[in-house]
């Protein structure tokens, strides 16, 4: 995106990308689109900060969860290993 003036061949005068009409920002003023960033923003925030404290309300059930199946992996093994190394399996 050129942030420069370039001439504009209908008129043959400099017109800046950032002109009310016709340019990139259309009809909208530069203070209008600052506003409405923020208030992308602060949503944005509001989601993540929601989310994460949603998380934290569970993260006990959440932790089981991710956490049963490297759990059942270990128990398996560890019963295989006790299984060749027990003197009564030979």
């Amino acid at each position: 995106m050129a942030l420069v003036p370039f001439r504009d061949p209908r008129t043959g005068g400099s017109r800046s990308v950032f002109d009310r009409e016709g340019g990139l920002l259309g009809n909208v003023s530069l203070l209008e689109l600052l506003d409405n960033t923020r208030k992308r923003i602060v949503r944005a925030l509001l989601a993540v900060a929601i989310g994460a404290l949603v998380a934290f309300m569970f993260i006990n059930q959440i932790m089981s969860f991710l956490l049963a199946p490297a759990r059942q992996a270990l128990r398996s093994q560890a019963h295989a290993a006790a299984a060749d190394y027990s003197p009564i399996a030979h």
